[in-house]
């Protein structure tokens, strides 16, 4: 979920090298030690994709590079912001929680189709209703 925000808010993504791959690492002196380009046997695969995932998101996504930025839900576990830019919006909703949250965003869209991420949304006058699964996260366009 840290990689999901950090993808989707303004400001460049600065990834610690080996985050990207799951590399653990030790307290000092020993806190990361060199990257194991030879053995990628270590790397862990779900953890490389979902950072793929996100680089290949952010490029495709203009808004995201250059958007501004509003938050639209914030209650319990989950936090959803609206990423805006020559109008064009995306709605991304994060749900911390362990469990699938509902919840209610007041913004105007006739249409919000999932580009990244899993959950549904379903839009009525005056909102978007989003339901995203535990520990994950969704980027929806946002089409008037």
């Amino acid at each position: 979920l840290a990689a999901s925000m950090l993808f989707t808010l303004p400001g460049a993504p600065c990834i610690y090298y080996g985050d990207e791959i799951g590399m653990a690492g030790t307290h000092d002196p020993g806190s990361r030690g060199g990257f194991p380009w030879d053995r990628s046997g270590e790397w862990h695969g779900e953890t490389l994709d979902h950072h793929r995932s996100l680089t290949a998101l952010r490029s495709a996504e203009p808004t995201l590079r250059w958007g501004g930025v509003e938050v639209a839900i914030g209650e319990g576990n989950t936090l959803g912001y609206i990423r805006h830019h020559e109008g064009d919006r995306l709605l991304v909703v994060l749900n911390a929680g362990d469990e699938r949250q509902h919840s209610w965003c007041e913004v105007r869209a006739a249409n919000a189709e999932l580009i990244w991420g899993s959950g549904e949304a379903r839009t009525s006058d005056g909102g978007v209703h989003v339901a995203v699964p535990g520990r994950s996260a969704g980027v929806w366009r946002l089409c008037d």
